[in-house]
């Protein structure tokens, strides 16, 4: 899993600096649009690439966390997440940057943005194929074991923690119909 989390560590970092210089050649052209459909289109990618930069922004140590130390249940889930989510950013950005070479042109930043496309075009297939390798190994947790932890002040403990009582309880249809 070590691998897996550090390949994904390594696509990440590279991402966020691609979606930096990205953002770079957008912020001019929305400055200077010569008219406000042409301000808007670019803004609004403009403002999914930077809402993306902050979620890499907590992803990116969540990696780092977990090459260091084992995850509790709730931090392996709440990784997954995170990961499952930024693959559709990848998507997102690979789109971005198709629409992007509509607008560039110039030699020079259209083959950066040719050349980031194919980089990002390898990312995605392999963060999609590490996703689904991740999520496969976890199919035999249920989710209430994934989440017996959450809530409780000892949410350090890797370990989740039951008791004989948690054990036997389990949620049903019926045990939610009276709360």
């Amino acid at each position: 899993m070590n691998q897996a989390f550090s390949q994904l560590l390594t696509i990440f970092s590279r991402t966020k600096q691609d979606i930096e210089v990205f953002n770079s050649m957008l912020q001019p052209v929305v400055d200077n649009a010569k008219d406000e459909h042409e301000r808007l289109y670019f803004h609004h990618i403009l403002e999914e690439e930077e809402q993306r930069l902050e979620r890499l922004d907590v992803l990116l140590p969540m990696l780092k966390h977990s090459l260091e130390e084992e995850l509790s249940n709730r931090q392996l889930v709440q990784l997954l997440q995170e990961l499952s989510l930024e693959k559709f950013g990848l998507h997102n950005f690979r789109e971005h940057l198709d629409l992007a070479m509509f607008e560039f042109k110039d030699e020079e930043r259209h083959s950066l943005l040719k050349s980031m496309r194919e980089s990002t075009q390898t990312d995605y297939l392999t963060v999609k194929e590490l996703v689904t390798e991740l999520n496969n190994k976890f199919l035999d947790v249920s989710p209430v074991e994934a989440f017996s932890n959450v809530g409780s002040s000892s949410s350090k403990s890797s370990q989740p923690e039951t008791t004989s009582k948690q054990q036997e309880k389990r949620l049903t249809v019926g045990s939610l119909r009276n709360k």
